[in-house]
């Protein structure tokens, strides 16, 4: 028995031949038998027929069966014979890694380049165990193992490719890349492992680095459509970025040709503050800060006004003609009030308003004179009242400041004067304060005081010894602080008040030129007075004299009591 051609068949059955046992059995073994060969055609109905190999109905046009471990179903082969192709369903033998796989035999063995996992649909690219739905791997060394892009359409440059990097470099390696121009690659992004992202850059050494060679013209911020390295927002108003700083511009279109400007840059353009070297590692004494407020702070990061500035405040020259503008002229500090430049440290009229009679400072005798054409009379400050008098004027107001400062316990002073000559001569006098004299008004009594001392007026110390303050409470009081009893002043023809002890209690002393002293200090009630009547010892006369005294000693003890000398 033997599979024979078709010709040799048709001799069996020529006219007038009977086929043998042995012609019969080439007839059958010569064709495919659908039982024992597992190759069956298969009609479902009429109209429909299906090839099956190993199954007998098939669902589609061509059924197969896979056999063996590997589940193969299809071998490919060359015109010569050789396998090179194959499509099984159990690639991974014994792993149970079931799926659609194509393979290339070689002479190493079946390597997949194609697989379809059962369990998840995902597709290997020279895998057996996609974990994603594409997934491609290659063993590349020190290159790219990724995917190509291409549109034929262009000639722009050959595709792009995207692909996971195999680098020497270590910062590089594993890195996500994206090349354009495969002919010869020129690396656009990478993203590296750590997540550091660069832009035109191979080894991004922050989160995003942009970068582009410094003799690239694009590099550079311009007001030319395409310069900068980064453009935020549109192009016909943008903030561009590149190692030389940033630019805010607008422009539009005009035709085809984008015409750009500068505009204003804007930071934190919804509010908050601005801080430059913002790191709490660096004092404030370095920081510089533009608060919400919009107040700035150099060297402070507590501005108390619109500027403060932690440190000296250097100013230049100008030469326009702004009121309110301070500057150096070389010379000296100038302020311009509006009309003319006024210096701050001329020696000639630092306060003077164009003539003497306002405020005047004359720099060879170091004098202020303020109010006055003169400077005669001494003095190093002189302050006059030269036009007409109003009511409840002054000619000197000295006042301290209004404001309330709690929890102050130091003295504050509205004018403090002190002499500190010490001339070494008995005749001289040493005045802190004088007032020679007042006119005016010539009516009698006169009302032009040298003094007014509104209020309480102490003479001696703040507070007593006990440490209350003197007056406390009063409206109109003259207060004198105890001390020592002053000298005999005989040779000064003076008179002196002074306090002192009286039997434990400070008293008002008065003192003579010749050193006599009155006390001036309440004494203890006297005895009651009598009140019998004198006896008739004496004669009539004589009584009426001592009832007429003891009436006298009534009224001056009724007087002292009133006037506080008498307790009653």
């Amino acid at each position: 028995m033997a599979i024979v051609s078709r010709e040799s068949l048709y001799s069996f059955f020529e006219t007038g031949d009977i086929p043998t046992q042995e012609e019969f059995a080439d007839l059958i073994d010569s064709y495919v038998h659908q039982v024992e060969d597992g190759v069956y055609v298969y009609r479902p109905d009429s109209a429909i027929k299906r090839f099956g190999i190993g199954v007998a109905e098939p669902t589609s046009r061509l059924g197969i069966a896979a056999e063996g471990a590997a589940e193969k179903l299809i071998s490919l082969y060359t015109s010569g014979g050789i396998n090179k192709w194959s499509v099984d369903l159990n690639p991974a033998t014994g792993e149970n890694n079931t799926g659609l796989n194509f393979s290339q035999e070689t002479a190493d063995g079946s390597i997949s380049r194609l697989f379809i996992k059962e369990s998840t649909g995902n597709i290997g690219v020279g895998t057996l165990n996609p974990r994603q739905k594409l997934h491609v791997e290659d063993n590349n060394p020190s290159s790219l193992t990724g995917v190509k892009v291409l549109n034929t359409a262009t000639v722009a440059n050959n595709g792009w490719s995207i692909g996971h990097v195999d680098d020497p470099d270590s910062s590089r390696n594993g890195g996500l890349s994206f090349q354009s121009d495969l002919d010869n690659a020129m690396e656009r992004l990478l993203i590296t492992g750590s997540g550091n992202i660069g832009v035109n850059e191979p080894d991004p050494q922050t989160k995003l680095h942009v970068s582009l060679p410094a003799s690239d013209p694009n590099s550079i911020i311009a007001l030319d459509e395409n310069t900068g390295i980064v453009n935020v927002g549109p192009i016909t108003g943008s903030v561009v970025f590149d190692a030389q700083g940033i630019q805010a511009r607008e422009g539009e279109y005009i035709g085809d040709t984008l015409s750009l400007t500068t505009s204003s840059l804007h930071l934190q353009r919804l509010g908050g503050d601005i801080i430059i070297h913002g790191d709490d590692a660096i004092g404030s004494n370095r920081k510089t800060v533009i608060t919400d407020s919009g107040s700035i702070g150099v060297g402070t990061l507590s501005p108390s006004e619109k500027l403060e500035v932690n440190g000296a405040l250097r100013v230049g020259n100008t030469s326009t003609l702004n009121q309110g503008t301070i500057r150096w002229s070389g010379a000296d500090f100038e302020g311009f009030d509006g009309t003319v430049w006024k210096s701050f440290t001329s020696t000639d009229a630092a306060w003077a308003e164009g003539a003497k009679g306002e405020i005047y400072h004359e720099s060879t005798t170091s004098k202020v004179i303020i109010g006055s054409s003169s400077d005669s009379g001494g003095g190093a400050l002189r302050a006059e009242s030269m036009g007409e008098t109003k009511e409840d004027s002054y000619s000197v107001l000295v006042r301290n400041s209004e404001k309330n400062i709690s929890g102050v316990t130091k003295v504050r002073a509205s004018l403090v004067i002190q002499n500190d000559t010490d001339w070494g001569d008995g005749s001289s006098k040493d005045i802190g304060f004088l007032v020679s004299k007042v006119n005016g008004n010539s009516t009698s009594p006169s009302n032009n005081f040298a003094a007014i001392l509104n209020g309480n007026t102490l003479i001696g110390g703040i507070e007593d010894v006990e440490g209350s303050p003197i007056g406390e409470g009063g409206t109109h009081v003259l207060a004198i602080q105890r001390g020592m009893a002053p000298k005999v002043a005989s040779d000064l023809g003076a008179v002196q008040l002074y306090v002192s002890e009286k039997e434990g209690v400070p008293s008002l002393f008065v003192m003579d030129a010749k050193g006599g002293v009155i006390s001036l200090a309440k004494q203890k009630a006297m005895s009651p007075a009598m009140s019998d009547p004198v006896t008739t010892t004496y004669d009539e006369k004589t009584a009426k004299i001592i009832d007429n005294m003891r009436d006298r000693i009534n009224q001056l003890e009724d007087i002292l009591q009133s006037i506080g000398f008498l307790d009653k």
